[in-house]
């Protein structure tokens, strides 16, 4: 009679090792879904600072104004600044301001456009305490804000745990720089 050694694994050893797996697989996912929020966050807060950096930028390399503001319609054809309001995750854009007119409600023409932002989505919201609406940078690159302008990236709304953990505030002061603290701090305390 003739033995072959099966090679294999048994149906209990396939179950023992699909059951690790879903142990472990279960002990991992709020980790990584935290991960990915915090991410997810930070990467909103590193955009809106590169569009800030950009349009400040532009006014002093081109000896111009620049703004930049809440869009009313970042994917449309003709983009111009929201007029009410306080959510810059719908979109921003950013434009030249021949005529450093901190009250001009959208660029006068579509190329004077050099920044379009679209939405954050919905589930993250990046709002301003003051209400402010539009940044204008002059050719120096100064903001035309008198004090710290401050910004809060927050998840859903702040009372939401995610928010209190991964927060952000995004400081914006008088000379056009912008800093990132942790959401639980205020940027005049900070």
């Amino acid at each position: 009679m003739h033995r072959t050694n099966s090679k294999g694994f048994t149906l209990v050893e396939l179950m023992v090792t699909i059951g690790i797996a879903a142990i472990l697989a279960g002990l991992a996912a709020p980790s990584i879904r935290d991960f990915l929020m915090r991410q997810r966050m930070t990467g909103i807060a590193n955009d809106f600072n590169a569009s800030v950096l950009r349009a400040r930028n532009q006014a002093s390399s081109r000896n111009v104004c620049t703004t930049m503001c809440m869009s009313s319609n970042p994917g449309g054809t003709s983009p111009t600044c929201e007029s009410s309001g306080s959510d810059w995750q719908q979109g921003w854009i950013a434009f030249f301001n021949a005529d450093c007119n901190g009250s001009i409600s959208g660029p006068k023409q579509a190329s004077d456009i050099f920044l379009i932002h679209e939405s954050v989505g919905n589930d993250y919201l990046l709002q301003t305490q003051s209400s402010k609406r539009k940044i204008t940078f002059n050719a120096l690159g100064n903001n035309s804000v008198n004090g710290t302008s401050e910004f809060d990236i927050i998840y859903k709304d702040t009372s939401t745990n995610e928010t209190k953990k991964y927060g952000l505030n995004i400081c914006l002061d008088a000379l056009g720089r912008t800093r990132i603290i942790p959401g639980e701090n205020s940027c005049s305390n900070y």
